[in-house]
């Protein structure tokens, strides 16, 4: 993937093997692919030890609905800090060639111009009344700097143009935590999170500038007043959420430990239900499509106490707790994507197959755990969910990119699919900054990173 000779691919899919990230199945097939199908099945089978990635849970086809972690099968859930142990004992090895600093940009074909380009940034948390400070694992923190960050960024994307074929910055991606929980009171967020838009509103074409919600936007603001600051977009109208929640209904998925979800949800939904839904997608143009996740629409912040999504993300975070102790990511940082909206990904990702477009998704929350280099619980409680569903569709995603991580991070899975963590706006130095351009080609992508982020990585499809 990384223009490695032979050797060097085969003996990094060996070790992926060996260490447990990848199942013997996909050994198999990768192994097959790079030597031209030369060996046969079994001969590649000799040479495998037993498989250990698939009792983590990162390559299972099945969707673990929410509320249903105490099932008898785990999938190893309990085994997440192995995880942890074979990702600190072998990151040098493993991931130096995957992080995004690290790569070299393949130029040898001259005739594939670039097509469009985004620009992308996260976690700002703007507080402009807030000294600087430090995170939890001593890196430099300055809230009241974020907003000179935010205006140098759009300044630069308004006079970036692509070298090869004049394209200019198109739309811009926030990628949540748009202010700071420091911010404390609700009038404060409130004039933090419209100084950072008003920065936006200084793009050349303010109205493709796109977000997703983060846990400190919720920590101050109800989630619909973040919405309408953000100028979120609404997704479709309430006939169509009962629609896709009676159609998601008709799949047959285990319900026996659900704990929201029953014959009550639909009657359940007002007409502020749709307004606060914070997912939706962007067609960039025929090729490629934009699609926005709100890792937070369970959760325990952003909303009324007695609202069901709260008492929903409470037992959730309950059970996961008691079931799986070992797993840290079940805490009040994150949160977790209902029903509906997995339904909802799963059908606009099955549109988008039909009609050849490929796909970047972006959101806050990672729900890839190995991209969270630093902050190992910085993970979507139902991550497996939205795995389960990339991975039907394979051939459509080819990014995923968060915010939520700060330190960054990237990984490839077990489908081959790119998973890139941005370094944090609020940690980077005053004066620097910390963001990336997206390029999108025919069949490639490239990250061009700068500030915090510098450095560029080129995706193949």
């Amino acid at each position: 993937t990384f223009f490695l000779e032979m050797s060097d691919q085969l003996a990094t899919l060996n070790e992926l093997y060996n260490n447990g990230f990848i199942s013997q199945q996909d050994y198999i097939k990768r192994k097959q692919t790079l030597l031209g199908n030369q060996m046969s099945q079994n001969q590649i089978q000799k040479q495998t030890t037993s498989n250990q990635f698939e009792q983590f849970g990162l390559v299972d086809n099945s969707v673990t609905l929410l509320g249903e972690l105490s099932l008898e099968d785990d999938m190893g859930w309990d085994d997440f800090g192995t995880i942890d142990t074979n990702l600190n004992n072998n990151q040098s090895n493993l991931m130096n060639n995957q992080m995004y600093n690290n790569m070299e940009i393949n130029n040898n074909n001259i005739n594939d111009n670039c097509l469009l380009c985004v620009g992308v940034i996260a976690d700002i948390q703007y507080c402009p009344n807030e000294p600087n400070g430090r995170s939890g694992w001593g890196k430099k923190r300055y809230y009241k700097d974020s907003i000179n960050k935010v205006k140098k960024a759009v300044e630069y994307w308004n006079n970036y143009e692509e070298e090869s074929n004049n394209i200019r910055i198109e739309h811009i991606f926030n990628l949540g935590d748009t202010i700071d929980r420091h911010c404390s009171t609700e009038k404060k967020g409130k004039e933090a999170l419209m100084q950072i838009v008003n920065e936006f509103d200084e793009f050349k074409n303010p109205s493709q500038v796109y977000s997703v919600i983060g846990n400190h936007d919720l920590y101050v603001l109800q989630r619909e007043t973040v919405k309408e600051i953000l100028n979120i977009p609404n997704r479709g109208s309430i006939q169509q959420e009962i629609e896709e929640i009676e159609h998601y209904n008709d799949y047959n998925y285990n319900n026996e430990e659900d704990i929201g979800y029953d014959n009550d949800f639909v009657e359940n939904i007002s007409s502020d239900e749709s307004l606060e839904r914070c997912y939706y997608d962007v067609k960039l143009n025929d090729r490629f499509r934009a699609i926005c996740l709100d890792t937070y629409d369970v959760g325990l912040a952003g909303r009324d106490s007695s609202h069901y999504k709260i008492k929903l993300g409470k037992t959730m975070l309950k059970n996961g707790r008691k079931n799986h102790k070992s797993d840290n990511h079940f805490c009040d940082l994150n949160g977790g994507v209902d029903r509906p909206q997995l339904q909802w990904l799963r059908n606009k990702l099955f549109y988008c197959q039909m009609n050849n477009e490929k796909v970047v998704i972006f959101t806050h929350s990672p729900f890839y755990p190995p991209v969270a280099y630093a902050c190992r619980d910085a993970v979507c409680w139902n991550y497996r969910d939205l795995l389960s569903i990339i991975h039907e569709f394979d051939d459509v995603v080819v990014l995923n990119l968060y915010g939520h991580e700060h330190e960054g991070g990237q990984a490839i899975d077990t489908h081959n699919i790119h998973h890139v963590a941005l370094k944090a706006t609020l940690e980077a130095n005053i004066g620097t900054n910390s963001f990336v351009i997206l390029k999108f080609y025919e069949n490639r992508l490239i990250l061009e990173g700068y500030g915090n982020n510098e450095g560029n990585l080129e995706i193949n499809f």
